[in-house]
């Protein structure tokens, strides 16, 4: 019995090493984790993970906010396909992803800062120009969202390259709530 616990404990601190190794800087430490396969991707910011038995869980990206998909009576904003395309790429469907997340939302998702092949979505997608950071400075977890986000609008990349780009959050707001959609995506 008593070496039966010394492995199992020996295998414990083995594995919560490899995650501690693999942990980046400026990340919080993570409230619990998911490990799974990718299953969908449903817009720049929230993908699907089914874990080894087959629950699936929907996650949404920390930090980040990506252009608004069309929704039934709600029209796309700019941008909005090009962020999902982006999150597809990253992480298509039936690969391998860790999650490492805080939270859940109102709407029952997992607030996570996702990883495929040890890549940082969340930072990617900012990165890459799809994401602006959350609108909110409470939502903001990872310190160098901020640093990402800046590369992205100084190269203007991504949303960036718009004239005067629209926060999602301010989007939601004036298009969805309002009614103003002047920038509105056709369906």
């Amino acid at each position: 019995m008593h070496r039966a616990f010394v492995v199992a404990l020996a295998l414990l601190v083995a594995v919560a090493a490899v995650f501690v190794a693999r942990r980046e800087p400026g990340l919080p430490e993570p409230a619990f984790r998911i490990e799974g396969v990718v299953t969908r991707v449903v817009d720049g910011d929230t993908l699907w993970l089914a874990d080894a038995a087959g629950d699936e869980q929907k996650i949404r990206l920390a930090d980040i906010d990506t252009p608004e998909r069309a929704q039934p009576a709600r029209p796309a904003q700019p941008y909005a396909r090009e962020a999902t395309d982006s999150l597809r790429e990253l992480a298509p469907s039936g690969v391998r992803a860790e999650a490492e997340c805080q939270a859940y939302d109102r709407f029952g998702r997992a607030i996570c800062f996702v990883f495929v092949d040890g890549e940082n979505l969340n930072r990617t997608q900012l990165r890459r120009g799809w994401a602006t950071v959350g609108a909110r400075a409470d939502w903001l977890r990872d310190p160098e969202s901020e640093v990402a986000e800046a590369e992205a609008r100084a190269a203007r990349r991504g949303l960036w390259q718009a004239a005067e780009p629209v926060h999602p959050s301010i989007w939601r707001e004036r298009c969805w709530e309002r009614g103003e959609c002047r920038e509105a995506v056709p369906r």
